[in-house]
């Protein structure tokens, strides 16, 4: 894909904003936007999304995107990465179930815009993970790909005000281009494989309909790094990249890290993000573990309670933030209740 040198100098102005923050005004620019269509967080509408599963797509609390490619694996942009607790949601409404998690690591790929992070916890089945695209791309090869002039799912910031974590808006594109090993500025990598987008209006001049347009045409804004592109393959979400800068020339460009020419390490990392979670059959075993030490040191104290017979529950949380760590639930033996609620906090 073809950059002009004013090209560059919008990429240089858009990037730098995407790395160090954007104003509340920043949103996806979605042509013919409508709330009730576009913003998947509505109460009542027709969301242009319906019928596909968007509950892999979180935000976390500072606005950043995460996209999950494993149970406990999140993909975003290397130079807009999230970082502490992220949420998701089970369904497209203001109310639905929300899920929360933390971000304990994260990994960029090699010089890439791709960045691989890890939860604590694994999500619950009510939370997707989606597939990715796996061909590999070159500039020679995208005119032959399957995806090559088909529309998209544009994901970025919604216009309206909406929480942080529910701030969602989706709209469409037509996949025109390919960047192959391209070195844009350093924060973004030197060495970035994007799919284009190019932004059309409904019509070139007053009266002549563009071909080129679709329905809620959209292109990115500053804030929007990092959230999904998503094609749709046998009914499914596929995510094909994530959002990562803007171009500006006689036209406005999307540029999407395209995350098929690294989907090998993608899937390697998210593994490495797996092993760090035990297994179900495993956490009761480590939890007792921890229990042992507890009533080794408080055997004395046991023999002088009153009590001949107790009963000590160890209740694991939903979802505990670490696999090691247990709570004692009552009752208790007087003797025992203080300990037992300090080894739980």
């Amino acid at each position: 894909m073809s950059k002009s040198t004013a090209g560059l100098r919008a990429l240089i102005v858009v990037s730098l904003a995407g790395l160090f923050g954007w104003s509340d005004s920043d949103a996806a620019v979605i042509d013919g936007y409508e709330q009730a269509r576009n913003d998947r967080f509505v109460a009542e509408g027709s969301f242009i999304g319906d019928g596909f599963d968007w509950s892999g797509v979180g935000l976390s609390e500072q606005a950043r995107w995460g996209t999950l490619v494993g149970p406990n694996a999140v993909i975003s942009a290397g130079h807009f990465a999230p970082s502490g607790n992220i949420s998701f949601y089970s369904e497209n409404h203001p109310e639905a179930e929300r899920v929360q998690r933390t971000i304990v690591s994260g990994e960029r790929i090699a010089e890439t815009d791709l960045w691989v992070g890890c939860l604590g916890e694994t999500v619950p089945n009510s939370i997707t993970t989606y597939a990715i695209a796996t061909d590999l791309l070159t500039s020679n090869n995208f005119g032959s790909w399957t995806h090559a002039g088909g529309e998209a799912f544009v994901v970025g910031r919604s216009p309206n005000s909406h929480t942080t974590t529910q701030n969602v808006a989706v709209g469409k594109n037509t996949l025109v281009g390919f960047g192959e090993n391209d070195v844009y500025d350093s924060g973004l990598g030197s060495d970035v494989d994007s799919l284009g987008l190019v932004y059309d209006r409904p019509e070139y001049i007053p009266g002549e309909p563009n071909p080129n347009y679709i329905e809620f045409e959209a292109h990115l804004e500053v804030g929007d790094s990092g959230a999904p592109l998503f094609a749709v393959v046998d009914g499914q979400l596929v995510l094909l990249g994530v959002n990562s800068f803007i171009t500006e020339t006689t036209s406005i460009a999307s540029h999407v890290s395209y995350v098929g020419n690294q989907a090998n390490t993608i899937h390697s990392l998210s593994e490495e993000c797996a092993a760090t979670v035990p297994e179900p059959e495993m956490v009761f075993p480590l939890l007792w573990l921890g229990v042992l030490p507890i009533l080794r040191r408080r055997r004395i104290r046991l023999n002088r309670c009153q009590s001949a017979r107790w009963t000590i529950r160890c209740a694991i949380a939903a979802k505990p933030e670490s696999p090691s760590h247990a709570r004692f639930d009552v009752p208790l033996p007087a003797c025992l209740a203080t300990s037992a609620r300090n080894s739980a906090s």
